[in-house]
C-alpha cells in the first residue's frame, strides 16, 4: 500500500504543473459564463471596459459615458480587447482574471520551486488552491487578481534576476503594468529593495545597472497615465484621483489598530493559508540562519514589509494585501513540505484534487450551493427589458442603496437609475409622466408605492428590487383603474432568484 501511495505520489508530482494547470483551469471557468456578475464592483468595472470598446482606447475610463479617475486603464484596455473579440458578455469580461489567476498560480509554483525547491513548489500552489478567495476572485472581473498577477510577475524576475542580472532589465514591464492596473498600489514590487539593507545577497541587484534600467522604466511606464491625464484633465485629475481616491481612504476611520489591522484581515479572509504559513515563516527564519540565501530574504521581505509599510495608512482592505496570496502559498508549502509529510501527500494528492473537481461541478450543476447569482434576474431578463424599456433611458428609483441595482441594470439592460432621494409618491409621479410607465423599487418599500392605490404590475422581480409598470392615466392616490391598486403580476416575464 505505501508503495502504491508513494508511486502515485511520484506521478502526480513529474506532472504537477500540468494537473494544477488544468483543475485551476477547470474551476475558474465553470459556468463564467450563465452566472450573473455580482453588483457591488463587478458590474461597475464591466461597464467600464464596455465603454472602452465602445469608444476605441483611451488614457480616460468612463462609466455611463462620465470620466471615472479611480483606476488608471491597463486592465479595461484587456478587458476591452477581449468584449472586441468575444462581444458583450460575462464570460469576456471574467475572461482577464481568469488567465490571470491562472499565470499567477504557475509564477507561484515557479517562486516557490526557486526559494524551497520543487516539492514546496506542489505545496504552495495546492494550498493555494485551497483559498477560497483566490478562487472566487480569478472568477471575477476586478482589478485584485490582475495587481497581484502583475506583482508576482514583476518579483518572479526579480528574483531570477538575482542569479542572472540582465534579466532584470524586464521588471519594467510588469511594474509599470501593476500601475497602470492600480496606481501607486502597483508599487508593491518596489517594497522588497529595503530589504537589499540587511542582506547581501538583495544588495547585488542594487548595484546593477539592469535593475535600475527595469524599475526606472517601469516607472517611466506608470506614469504614462498620470501625465496624460493632468495635460488633457488637468490638476482636477490631481484633486479626483490622488485627494479624493487616494489619500481620503488613507486617512479614514482606521479598520484595527496598526498592529492587528492586517493580522486579523488576513486571518478572516485569507483562511486556509494564514495559520500554516504563520508556521511555515517561524521554521523559515529557523533555517534562514542555518543557511542564509538571498531567495531566503526575498520571501521574507515579500511578506513583510509590504504588511508594515500598508498598516502605516488608516484605511486597511483585504484587496490591498491580495499579492501576498503567492508568498503566503510559499511559508504554508514550505512546512507541510518540511515538517507535515503525511499531510503534503494527503494534500497535493487527495484533498486539493477532490475539493477542486466537487467544487467545479458545483459550479456546473447549481451555483447557489456555493453562493447567492444576485443579479440572475437581470441577466435572465434582458429581452424583457429590451421590448419595453428603451436603451439609454432613466428609470426612477425607489430605494436607499442605488448600486447594487444602477450597476447591473446599466451593464445588463443599458439602462439608467435615477440617484435616491425621491419619495414613492414622486417617484410613482415620475414613472407615470414617461412613455413606459416603469420604476425600480427595492422590496422593502414596495408597501410604500401599493399605500399609494395606483394600480401596477410587477414586470420582473428578484428577492431585493422590483420593476413595476403602471396603468396608463392615473394619479398617486388614485381609486380608479383596475384592481384599485392591487399588485398584478406579469407572470410570462417574472423571474424570482
Amino acid at each position: 500500500m505505501q508503495g502504491a501511495l508513494r508511486s502515485y505520489h511520484e506521478f502526480c508530482g513529474r506532472r504537477w504543473i500540468w494537473i494544477v494547470g488544468a483543475l485551476a483551469l477547470f474551476v475558474f471557468s465553470a459556468s463564467m459564463g450563465s452566472m450573473s456578475l455580482k453588483s457591488d464592483s463587478d458590474c461597475f468595472y464591466a461597464q467600464k471596459g464596455w465603454e472602452m470598446a465602445e469608444s476605441g482606447p483611451s488614457f480616460t475610463v468612463t462609466w455611463d459615458q462620465r470620466p471615472e479617475f479611480g483606476y488608471p486603464p491597463l486592465h479595461f484596455w484587456i478587458m476591452a480587447g477581449l468584449f472586441r473579440l468575444f462581444g458583450k458578455s460575462d464570460f469576456a469580461a471574467r475572461l482577464p482574471s481568469l488567465l490571470m489567476g491562472l499565470g499567477m498560480l504557475l509564477a507561484t509554483y515557479r517562486v516557490a520551486a526557486i526559494a524551497g525547491g520543487r516539492r514546496t513548489a506542489i505545496a504552495a500552489t495546492a494550498v493555494l488552491m485551497l483559498t477560497p478567495v483566490f478562487v472566487s476572485q480569478s472568477r471575477r472581473c476586478m482589478t485584485d487578481i490582475p495587481l497581484a498577477f502583475w506583482t508576482t510577475i514583476a518579483l518572479l524576475v526579480y528574483l531570477e534576476g538575482l542569479k542572472r542580472p540582465k534579466l532584470l532589465a524586464l521588471f519594467a514591464v510588469p511594474l509599470g503594468a501593476a500601475v497602470l492596473t492600480k496606481s501607486l498600489l502597483g508599487l508593491m514590487p518596489l517594497l522588497v529593495i529595503p530589504a537589499g539593507l540587511v542582506s547581501p545577497a538583495l544588495r547585488r541587484p542594487l548595484r546593477s545597472g539592469w535593475f535600475w534600467t527595469g524599475a526606472l522604466g517601469g516607472l517611466a511606464l506608470g506614469a504614462v497615465w498620470p501625465i496624460h491625464q493632468l495635460l488633457t484633465v488637468g490638476r482636477e485629475f490631481l484633486r479626483l484621483h490622488y485627494d479624493v481616491v487616494i489619500l481620503a481612504r488613507a486617512v479614514q476611520k482606521p479598520s484595527g489598530g496598526v498592529l492587528t489591522g492586517y493580522p486579523l484581515i488576513l486571518v478572516e479572509h485569507f483562511q486556509p493559508l494564514v495559520f500554516p504559513a504563520l508556521a511555515g515563516l517561524v521554521l523559515f527564519l529557523k533555517d534562514r540562519f542555518r543557511a542564509r540565501t538571498g531567495s531566503m530574504d526575498f520571501m521574507i521581505a515579500w511578506l513583510l514589509i509590504p504588511l508594515i509599510v500598508y498598516s502605516v495608512a488608516e484605511y486597511r482592505f483585504p484587496r490591498y494585501v491580495f499579492p501576498l496570496l503567492p508568498t503566503l502559498a510559499f511559508f504554508a508549502g514550505y512546512v507541510f513540505e518540511r515538517r507535515l509529510r503525511r499531510t503534503f501527500i494527503a494534500v497535493t494528492c487527495y484533498v486539493m484534487p477532490i475539493l477542486t473537481i466537487a467544487s467545479t461541478l458545483v459550479f456546473w450543476v447549481d451555483p447557489s450551493l456555493l453562493g447567492r447569482d444576485w443579479n440572475q434576474s437581470f441577466k435572465q431578463n434582458v429581452e424583457v427589458a429590451r421590448a419595453h424599456l428603451e436603451e439609454g433611458t432613466t428609470l426612477p428609483y425607489v430605494g436607499d442603496e442605488y448600486w447594487p441595482e444602477a450597476n447591473p441594470l446599466l451593464w445588463y439592460w443599458n439602462v439608467r437609475l435615477e440617484k435616491p432621494g425621491d419619495s414613492a409618491a414622486q417617484a410613482v409621479e415620475k414613472a407615470l409622466a414617461r412613455p413606459d410607465r416603469s420604476l425600480i423599487c427595492v422590496r422593502e418599500r414596495i408597501d410604500e408605492i401599493r399605500a399609494l392605490g395606483v394600480p401596477h404590475e410587477i414586470v420582473v422581480e428578484s428577492k431585493h428590487w422590483s420593476w413595476l409598470r403602471f396603468a396608463e392615466s392615473e394619479e398617486p392616490g388614485s381609486d380608479e383603474g383596475a384592481g384599485g391598486g392591487e399588485t398584478q403580476r406579469h407572470a410570462p416575464a417574472a423571474t424570482h432568484t
